[in-house]
């Protein structure tokens, strides 16, 4: 059973990690940088039963963004955003009647604005960072325009990261992340990753 298991785990990943599609395109010629992106980005959870795995989507994103940025000093900037999306979503309950989990999949369109300040003191080695600070803090809102639950989604954010080299060959890195939903309803927000926790 390991055996059979394990190479269908591994196909499922790897479908997982080639479902987020990013378009993007920057024009850093003046003060005023900006750029647009369309994007697809889709989470998976994976069952397993007397049947085998199973696959489920539990979320996905469509839309299109576009954004400014502009330097309020060499290590400081303020950014805005604004564009559209398109989101489809499992909302996960306990169902009585069975005494499982069941699910309802809802989908909603939005309009969606962000503004944030962005901070970067951070000097580079050729392993990466190792001395300096940086940080982003803002709010992203999403206006309801159409779908299955109304309500509009306000999200404040707040990543914090420093560095401090100790000796030749080591560094102490600190991190602090932080999201606020303020809004009428809650999404779905992922941490982690190899450039996330460590």
């Amino acid at each position: 059973m390991t055996r059979n298991l394990i190479p269908g785990i591994l196909a499922m990943t790897a479908i997982v990690v080639v479902s987020n599609i990013l378009v993007q395109y920057g024009n850093y010629k003046r003060r005023l940088q900006w750029g647009a992106a369309i994007f697809d980005f889709r989470d998976y959870y994976l069952s397993v039963s007397s049947g085998g795995v199973d696959r489920q989507q539990v979320q996905r994103e469509t839309g299109a963004q576009i954004q400014a940025n502009w330097p309020l000093s060499r290590h400081y900037r303020a950014e805005g955003s604004f564009g559209l999306l398109d989101q489809s979503q499992d909302y996960l309950f306990a169902d009585p009647s069975t005494g499982g989990v069941g699910s309802t999949r809802v989908t909603d369109r939005y309009a969606l604005f962000g503004a944030h300040l962005v901070g970067d003191t951070t000097r580079y080695q050729y392993y990466g960072p190792f001395q300096g600070k940086r940080f982003k803090l803002g709010a992203r809102y999403a206006s309801h325009l159409s779908g299955d639950v109304p309500g509009d989604m306000l999200l404040y954010e707040l990543d914090f990261r420093a560095y401090k080299q100790v000796t030749r060959r080591s560094t102490l890195a600190y991190r602090l992340a932080s999201l606020y939903n303020d809004g009428d309803r809650e999404t779905y927000y992922g941490l982690g990753g190899i450039n996330q926790l460590r």
